[in-house]
């Protein structure tokens, strides 16, 4: 088994401090993506990179790690990739809502993440 998959199905989660350095490089990997892919795709699609980071810090880490990523994304999308960049501005509604509706799937994300290692476990266990 490699040690991915070994990683997901024991479902012990990571402690803070790897959760946090987990959550740190994925965050940092979307945000280089989406720092290289944003001259291409424009800024209506600021928070792109961070889905796949956020399914892999939930999965390989844990709730923690997931969570964690989750709010990276928002506070470096908010500061780097929304209008007036480089500056928490005030948001318009349309942003807002991006923001939100990332927010809300991602969590959503996260715990679907959650529910599978629980999932994988007990597979594990009985088999």
């Amino acid at each position: 088994m490699p040690i991915w998959q070994h990683r997901i199905t024991s479902f012990r989660s990571l402690n803070w401090a790897p959760a946090c350095l987990l959550a740190l490089v994925c965050g940092g990997v979307a945000t280089a993506a989406e720092f290289a892919f944003s001259p291409l795709i424009g800024t209506s699609v600021p928070f792109a990179a961070y889905f796949p980071a956020v399914v892999a810090a939930a999965l390989l880490g844990g709730a923690i790690a997931g969570t964690l990523t989750v709010l990276i994304a928002v506070v470096v999308v908010w500061w780097a990739f929304i209008p007036p960049y480089y500056e928490f501005g005030m948001l318009d509604r349309l942003q807002s809502t991006n923001v939100a509706l990332f927010a809300l799937s991602a969590f959503a994300t996260v715990w679907i993440a959650y529910r599978y290692r629980q999932a994988a476990r007990h597979d594990t266990k009985h088999d």
